[in-house]
C-alpha cells in the first residue's frame, strides 16, 4: 500500500504535456492490484496481481486503436485463477491528458484445484479450463516527468462470461481431458488499478 502511494504521489508531481500524446505506434507496460467478483461460484471475491501491455496506434491527436493483454492473478478460497484478457479497443483523449478507453477481447482462464473444493476434487481435475468474450473500459492520465519518461495510471472495470469449461489432469507427460461442458457459464466482474509507462 505504501508503495502505490509513493506512486501516486510521484505522478502527481509530474508535468502533464501535450507532448505524451504522440502520433504513431506506442507500448505501454504496467501493472497493479485487481478485485474480482466470481458471480456465479457464490458472489466470491477474489483479489490479487495484474500485469498488463497496450500496442497501440495514436492518430489525430485525439484517438488510438490497440491491442492488449492483461494477465490477472487471483486467490478464491484454495483455489488459484490465471486470468488472461487478449483485447482490441479504442482509446480517446480526454482535457489534460486524461484519457478513456474500451475494449472487447477473449479471456482464456485457468482454475488450479490441487487444494480446491470437493466439487473439483471429485472430477479428478487438476485445473479447470474456461474460455469466453470479455468487455472493459478504463479511466486515467498521462504524465511526463522532467527527464521526458512518460507514466501514465488507469482505473478499469471488465466483464467476463467463462463458459466451454474443460476439466485437466496430468496423465504422465500428456494433459488428459476429464470433462467438458458449457451448460454452467462463470460471470467476473474485475476491478484493477494499475500505473505503467511508455516504452515508446
Amino acid at each position: 500500500m505504501k508503495f502505490l502511494l509513493l506512486i501516486f504521489l510521484f505522478l502527481s508531481s509530474a508535468h502533464a504535456q501535450e507532448r505524451t500524446w504522440k502520433e504513431g505506434l506506442h507500448l505501454f507496460l504496467g501493472g497493479g492490484l485487481n478485485l474480482s467478483n466470481y458471480h456465479t461460484t457464490g458472489d466470491t471475491l477474489g483479489s490479487g496481481l495484474h500485469f498488463k501491455t497496450d500496442f497501440g496506434y495514436f492518430f489525430q491527436e485525439k484517438w488510438a486503436i490497440e491491442s492488449g493483454s492483461n494477465v490477472k492473478f487471483a486467490k478464491v478460497h484454495d483455489t488459484l485463477i490465471w486470468d488472461t484478457l487478449l483485447t482490441i479497443g479504442v482509446r480517446r483523449r480526454l482535457r489534460d491528458n486524461y484519457y478513456a478507453r474500451a475494449f472487447i477481447g477473449q479471456a482464456p482462464t485457468v482454475f488450479f484445484t490441487h487444494d480446491s473444493p470437493d466439487l473439483y476434487k471429485r472430477s479428478g481435475s487438476s485445473r479447470i479450463l474456461y474460455s469466453g468474450p470479455v468487455i472493459g473500459g478504463g479511466y486515467g492520465k498521462f504524465y511526463q516527468t522532467p527527464d521526458d519518461t512518460v507514466w501514465f495510471w488507469e482505473i478499469g472495470g471488465s466483464f467476463q462470461k467463462l463458459d466451454n469449461a474443460k476439466g485437466v489432469r496430468d496423465k504422465g507427460t500428456v494433459p488428459e481431458v476429464v470433462f467438458q461442458t458449457n451448460r454452467r457459464a462463470v460471470e467476473v466482474y474485475s476491478a484493477t488499478f494499475s500505473v505503467g509507462i511508455l516504452v515508446f
